[in-house]
């Protein structure tokens, strides 16, 4: 068997399982038109949201009485929790855990996700000499644990795709 054969094989069992590289996301058959509802204001996760739909050929609608479907994100959160403290019970380091939940109903009223908790973890260290520049990287850090959460939900919903 030749080199190219073997390549040629190996593309077509990727093809034929369903491969796709990280990032492209395929929009499942019933997820064309589809509303975003939200708990709170726009934030980071909206807007993230919106954009991975949109660059993947979902038509996003302003009304929930106009589309098939609907992804619903609940009120988000951003604990933080000590992890590490040195000498003289000063705070070293910081774990920080986001949560938003999120529904994804279809158009016939079927809940692909159902009240779903997306979570995302990172750990922070803390120097109290420069509070300044890490409340600036604590904002840094939420925006693209939102940008993870986003990737979660599009990965969750690929996998309703196959089910």
């Amino acid at each position: 068997m030749g080199l190219r054969t073997g390549i040629l094989l190996v593309l077509l069992l990727q093809v034929g399982c369903g491969f796709h590289l990280r990032g492209s996301f395929v929009p499942p058959h019933w997820l064309h038109d589809v509303a975003v509802q939200l708990a709170g204001p726009a934030d980071t996760l909206h807007r993230e949201l919106l954009e991975s739909l949109r660059t993947s050929g979902v038509s996003l609608q302003a009304d929930t009485g106009q589309t098939g479907a609907v992804i619903r994100l609940g009120a988000e959160t951003l604990n933080r929790r000590l992890l590490a403290s040195g000498s003289g019970s000063r705070v070293k380091d910081y774990e920080f855990k986001y949560e938003v939940p999120v529904t994804v109903v279809d158009p016939e009223g079927l809940e692909r996700l159902a009240q779903e908790k997306i979570t995302v973890f990172r750990e922070m260290d803390y120097d109290e000499t420069q509070v300044l520049a890490k409340a600036s990287e604590q904002d840094e850090m939420k925006k693209q644990m939102a940008r993870d959460a986003v990737r979660q939900i599009m990965r969750r919903l690929q996998a309703r795709q196959i089910q």
